[in-house]
């Protein structure tokens, strides 16, 4: 009886955890109907162990360029390239993370994510104006 008591808290405590590394990616989605302030734009995001610093460009309303200025990884590095590569292509920031790199998938979408907020955020504040 002890013992599986000790062994359900163990994999709960396991799962807690985890789900703290992980994180949970920030709202995210396309943003083709948006309107997006042209500019360069920085967002940050941490997941974990994994921290990110993305570099976004907007051009009429469409993110042209994504540059990590900054990628602290644990074995993410696969993500680099693809995930704004994805970004860029279908114009939002929920795309398919990369097997392997699931945590730094999560981390750059969420920082490009950021970046583009602040771009939307521009942008409404020049159409109030």
């Amino acid at each position: 009886m002890q013992r599986r008591k000790w062994a359900g808290t163990t994999a709960a405590a396991a799962g807690i955890v985890l789900a703290g590394c992980l994180g949970v990616r920030d709202t995210c989605g396309p943003f083709k109907n948006t309107s997006l302030a042209n500019g360069v734009y920085e967002g940050r995001a941490t997941r974990g162990p994994v921290k990110v610093v993305a570099q976004v460009t907007i051009t009429d309303s469409r993110i042209t360029d994504i540059k990590l200025i900054q990628h602290r990884k644990w074995r993410g590095g696969i993500a680099e390239k693809e995930i704004p590569t994805r970004i860029i292509r279908q114009q939002s920031t929920c795309v398919d993370a990369v097997t392997g790199a699931t945590v730094s998938s999560n981390a750059i979408m969420s920082a490009v994510q950021s970046a583009v907020s602040k771009a939307a955020e521009a942008a409404a504040h020049t159409e109030q104006k």
